[in-house]
């Protein structure tokens, strides 16, 4: 690269960036005579309009915004009667009663009815849907008890092609109307075949005599005896019973004795 062709290359940058820098500060500006004056801009569109022979047409007056509604403040006080008919306000937040009607408004009975015939009447209306749902539901229920399912097609295989039998009923069309009571089928008596007799023999049927198990009575029989002692045994002496007494041993009180005197 020659020396020619690096100071051109340095000569074009720095007029790049120059010109980068012009339209930089032109649009800030611009943007700041935008934020000074609004009108600025329209007023240019206008003259360079009027330049070129273009006329505007004039402005269509502007409706002006329909207010917001009212925000609907909630009301924490309720009128009510005594027993007695004196009437008295409740918070419904602290439960808190007084006797004077509060600043910041109140909830009167009729305003209390008809919150509570809006309420009814909105209980009702869904308790009728759903009770029409559930008609309807039955209803289809029982539309498929009755509803006639096409038979399915029957063909028979020929040359590649299935054709259809004659005589058969095409799915096409309106669908029969239903019957109340079902379709009507017809009854085909079957012939009852007589009896055939095979003459086989006849088997004879053995009695089989089951036992019953039943445990044996116990029987007791009475015994009469004069005397508890054996026969023979009365004319014998009976001796007085003895008890042996037992000897002392004189060794007890001295275990250990010496054989020697010495």
């Amino acid at each position: 690269m020659t020396k020619k062709s690096a100071k051109d290359m340095k000569d074009k940058a720095k007029l790049e960036g120059d010109m980068k820098k012009m339209e930089e500060a032109a649009l800030k500006a611009y943007m700041n005579d935008i934020e000074a004056n609004p009108d600025y801009t329209s007023q240019q569109i206008k003259e360079k309009l009027k330049e070129k022979g273009v006329e505007l047409p004039p402005p269509k007056p502007v409706k002006p915004s329909p207010p917001p509604p009212p925000v609907k403040v909630r009301k924490v006080w309720y009128e009510a009667q005594s027993e007695q008919g004196y009437t008295y306000y409740w918070n419904a937040d602290t439960n808190e009663s007084i006797w004077e009607a509060p600043a910041e408004g109140y909830v009167t009975l009729a305003e209390q009815k008809q919150e509570a015939e809006m309420k009814q009447k909105i209980e009702q209306s869904k308790l009728a849907e759903k009770n029409e749902e559930l008609r309807s539901w039955k209803a289809r229920e029982a539309m498929k008890k009755f509803r006639v399912e096409p038979e399915p097609k029957k063909s028979t295989i020929s040359t590649g092609a299935a054709l259809d039998e004659p005589g058969e009923q095409s799915s096409f069309g309106p669908t029969p109307k239903p019957q109340p009571y079902g379709q009507w089928t017809t009854v085909e008596r079957r012939e009852e075949l007589p009896a055939v007799d095979l003459q086989l023999p006849e088997t004879k049927k053995l009695e089989i005599f089951v036992p019953v198990v039943s445990e044996p009575r116990i029987k007791i029989k009475e015994k009469k005896i004069n005397s508890l002692c054996e026969e023979g045994e009365e004319n014998i002496k009976q001796e007085p019973t003895v008890f042996k007494k037992r000897k002392p041993n004189p060794n007890r009180g001295n275990i250990r004795q010496r054989f020697d005197d010495d």
